[in-house]
């Protein structure tokens, strides 16, 4: 693959990017307040606390809690029974 530059054309673009008498557009400093940035670290502190907690268990452990659960649920489709039968 040869890649050929037509210089005279990037140069005259070039050119005419500069002499154009747009102003340079302002940039933007966002400051944030003390109790925004004490919300963002608690957020973060909580985030870490979560993965700490999710890493220390297994995934088997994890599946078999979950399976725990689903046993003790009653189950959805059963129909009590109301009335003589």
């Amino acid at each position: 693959m040869d890649i050929k530059y037509d210089f005279a054309a990037i140069e005259s673009i070039a050119k005419e990017l500069l002499s154009s008498e747009k102003p340079p557009t302002p940039i933007r400093v966002v400051t944030k307040t003390e109790a925004e940035r004490k919300f963002e670290e608690i957020q973060r502190q909580r985030l870490e606390e979560k993965v700490q907690k999710a890493a220390q268990k297994s995934h088997r452990e994890r599946v078999a809690e979950l399976n725990r659960k689903l046993e003790e649920m009653t189950e959805h489709y059963d129909i009590p029974k109301v009335g003589p039968g």
